[in-house]
């Protein structure tokens, strides 16, 4: 309850650091400072630099048009003007009456003054500058020597534009609007007097553009032979003149006030939640946005004092104190020039965290919530006696709804939060308006927005039974089993309206992506040289999402044909798949010439998403030639497999490992080769030291072997091979072993292969990797694990959306006579 003294919380106040709004529509204007006046010390301003004046394309394009619109301008001026020749003792008539002079003057030199703040130049506005610009010392040559207003307003209009356009900051162009807008006004006033005919004693405007006939008639025609006494000179161009070289050559005004932000009283998290919520830290440095004078760095620290106080808040320091100082400080008499930096000293005192005294879950007629002995207000994260933190606070809400939700009510949602802070007490009490909604059942699938795929399919992965309590966590997991499946761009699965049996339906709308996709990819490795792969796919062949994929692959030593089909839900049971494959392959490399055909059948099926085992059949047809022999071979296999993949992508793992066995029987009397049995196990494991995943250290060790067979019988496109890119890097491909007679690879019946990186992230997009690797393939049947060769190199990445490029460069660190000094690797996605 309320007590004397408390009052209510503002709600961004519970708002958490991460998401305090600092948007510039919900913040003072702390940067449109007012201008400063004409006298400013000539210390606090900074010298005109075309760079700074043409620093950004906008400012070029209005300074080109006033260029532009100034010669226009200054050619109008001086063609509307008929020079007379004067004798010396004939009088001179004032050009405007003196009411005129003081108006212009009034009106003229504070607005200049406005536009150029600060400018000690402007003091020559005031002086022989004037003396050209002051209509008191523009003197009329003779009857109709003096233009029209017009050409007049257009050079003073576009010199203004270039003064708005060439200003320090933003500040200035209000004014420059204003003057533009009493430059009309002062044109129109003048153009009446001239209308008036007070300019010359013989008369109005129309004196000034007669003919050329009737100036001839007059004994005027000669326009070059005019004689200017005195300090007279032409208006239009002077005025053009003077204005654009007070523009071009004056000193702009004082550009900024450059400032650092220190921070006292405050550390740990609440420092760096106040330096982040600070536009004092933010903007420090942006030559942009940098104040003009103290005085505007004054009104930002002022409105920044204020943001900080939500942040204490947000942090539960209710009470807090915050201060700043500038250091040197003008008030106390310090220099103001450009070579002095401010420091902006921000102390901060907390004082003392506010508690939560009490907190209470309430539904809003003021009754229990209806799991309220399961789920008491308290249990979810914030308890009486916790600070009263914002980010604690609303995160309780997605608590209190995430158990409810979880429990068989789909549309539970917290209406309502009421914080009275007690400042007598330092405490706070919360009052939460839960709605739970009504208790629903889970209802069928309601699913839409599908093309060509099988209703029947999307219906069997979702993974609610009909009839049990609603549980958001049953609604996640199947979106995420349907997004699995890479057929779908968009899905949406969204609760219905609960039906009087109890029951709420699950609509699901779904879009298909395109049914086809082509793949390609290539790898250099300086022992086999290049290779490259194709891949097309369709990945809902006949409407029941059947995957085909066909894979074509070329290079140096290997050229091949595969196709895959894989057949979901066979026999309506989820997750047990068909599979089928064959594949034609010709191996070309220093231990052998192969030629395989290979065909296979089986099942797998998917205890869930990270572990699967399967099984099959498969026939062989091999020719294989060696240096000394040439051997055919038929074999029928039975393999087996189980694999398990926990981590977070396939071809860039960042967490997480991942496990493979294959046991392969082949039976014997199919050829005349003894029955045997094959086995690998390979494992990897991955942990990043970081959140951003910059630091990864990543493991691999694989360990196979062969039992039944002698090493001699079995052909040598069977055998077990290490080295190479994707096994033991610094020795050849499938040197890392014992040789035969002809110096060629011999393989074994087993083989290990061990590999360790450090995945180093410099940017977001380059990174490398040292390594360290180790293997041999060996004659027994079961790697002894001795005499290992091991190798060592540094990579390269670069990381693309679709995967890391890899480059690495690797050493043999036992080099034997067949080893080359190192070799080089290229190919898409990691080493394992």
């Amino acid at each position: 309850m309320p007590v004397e003294g408390a009052v209510p919380l503002i709600e961004d106040e519970l708002l958490p650091i991460a998401e305090l709004s600092l948007d510039d529509d919900e913040l003072p204007l702390i940067d449109d400072e007012p201008l400063e006046p004409v006298g400013v010390s000539p210390a606090s301003t900074r010298a005109f630099s075309w760079s700074a004046m043409l620093s950004s394309a906008d400012e070029l394009c209005v300074l080109f048009l006033c260029l532009v619109l100034f010669l226009v301008g200054f050619f109008a001026a001086v063609s509307s003007v008929a020079l007379v020749p004067v004798s010396a003792d004939e009088p001179v008539e004032p050009l405007v009456a003196p009411s005129v002079v003081a108006f212009d003057e009034r009106l003229l030199v504070p607005l200049l003054g406005e536009l150029v703040p600060g400018v000690a130049p402007c003091v020559l506005a005031r002086g022989a500058g004037l003396a050209a610009l002051s209509v008191v010392e523009l003197e009329s040559l003779s009857d109709g020597a003096v233009p029209g207003g017009w050409p007049v307003v257009v050079v003073r209009g576009c010199v203004l534009l270039l003064v708005w356009a060439t200003a320090g900051n933003a500040t200035s162009r209000p004014a420059a609007a204003k003057m533009l807008a009493n430059l009309v006004i002062e044109t129109l006033l003048v153009g009446r007097l001239f209308a008036a005919g007070i300019h010359s004693p013989n008369g109005g405007l129309g004196s000034s553009f007669r003919s050329r006939e009737e100036r001839c008639s007059q004994g005027i025609c000669s326009t070059r032979a005019a004689r200017i006494r005195g300090s007279s000179i032409q208006i239009a161009p002077a005025l053009a003149l003077l204005l654009f070289a007070l523009c071009v050559f004056a000193s702009r005004p004082a550009a900024a006030v450059t400032y650092t932000t220190k921070f006292q009283g405050v550390d740990g998290e609440l420092a760096k939640a106040v330096e982040s919520a600070s536009r004092l830290k933010s903007l420090e440095g942006d030559q942009d946005t940098e104040p003009p004078t103290e005085a505007a760095l004054r009104r930002r620290a002022d409105a920044d004092l204020e943001r900080l106080e939500r942040v204490l808040r947000s942090f539960g320091f209710y009470d807090a104190k915050l201060t700043y100082r500038l250091e040197p400080d003008a008030g106390a008499g310090a220099p103001l020039g450009d070579d002095v930096q401010r420091s902006v000293i921000v102390e901060i005192e907390p004082g003392e965290p506010y508690r939560i005294k009490s907190i209470t879950l309430t539904t809003p007629d003021g009754k229990r919530p209806p799991l309220d002995d399961r789920f008491p207000a308290g249990s979810f994260g914030v308890a009486p006696g916790d600070v009263a933190a914002a980010a604690p606070i609303v995160a309780q809400d997605d608590k209190i709804t995430r158990a409810y939700q979880e429990n068989g009510y789909p549309r539970a949602r917290i209406a309502d939060r009421t914080a009275i802070v007690d400042h007598a007490d330092r405490s706070m009490e919360l009052t939460l308006q839960l709605e739970p909604g009504p208790y629903a059942l889970f209802g069928p699938a309601l699913v839409g927005g599908l093309e060509r795929l099988d209703p029947a399919y999307v219906e069997r992965r979702v993974t609610w039974v009909e009839g049990a309590p609603y549980d958001v966590r049953e609604i996640e997991a199947s979106r995420e089993a349907l997004v699995d499946t890479a057929l779908f761009g968009t899905v949406t699965l969204t609760p219905q309206e609960v039906l009087a049996n109890g029951e709420a339906p699950i609509a699901i709308e779904t879009t298909e992506r395109l049914r086809r996709s082509v793949s390609a990819g290539a790898q250099w490795d300086s022992t086999i040289g290049i290779s490259a792969k194709a891949t097309w796919e369709h990945r809902n062949l006949f409407g029941g999402a059947e995957r085909l994929r066909l894979t074509a692959e070329t290079g140096q030593s290997l050229y091949g044909l595969i196709a895959d089909y894989r057949k979901p839900d066979i026999f309506r049971i989820k997750d047990l798949d068909a599979l089928a494959s064959v594949s034609i392959t010709r191996e070309l490399v220093d231990a052998y010439d192969s030629r395989r055909i290979r065909l296979y059948g089986g099942v797998e099926y998917k205890f869930s998403k990270q572990l699967s085992v399967g099984g099959g059949a498969q026939f062989e047809r091999g020719h294989v030639t060696e240096k000394d022999r040439t051997r055919s071979y038929t074999l029928v296999g039975l393999p087996l497999f189980l694999r398990r993949d926990v981590t977070d992508d396939l071809l860039n793992p960042t967490r997480g490992d991942r496990q493979q066995i294959t046991v392969t029987p082949y039976l014997p009397g199919v050829s005349r080769l003894p029955g045997f049995v094959q086995a690998k196990a390979t494992a990897s494991w991955y942990r990043k030291f970081d959140d951003k995943g910059r630091y990864i250290f990543a493991v691999l060790g694989a360990v196979a072997g062969s039992s039944g067979i002698p090493l001699d019988d079995l052909p040598k496109d069977k055998r077990f091979y290490a080295g190479g890119g994707g096994s033991v890097r610094g020795y050849g491909y499938q040197k890392a072993g014992d040789f035969d007679r002809f110096g060629d690879p011999r393989g074994g019946l087993s083989s290990v292969e061990l590999s360790m990186e450090m995945r180093v992230k410099i940017t977001d997009t380059i990174g490398i990797v040292p390594f360290l690797d180790a293997g041999r393939a060996y004659p027994s049947q079961f790697p002894s694990f001795s005499d290992l060769l091991p190798g060592a190199g540094i990579g390269a990445r670069y990381y693309t959306p679709f995967g890391p490029v890899r480059l690495d460069i690797a050493v043999p660190l036992k080099k034997r006579p067949q080893d080359a000094a190192f070799q080089l690797y290229v190919s898409l996605g990691q080493a394992f």
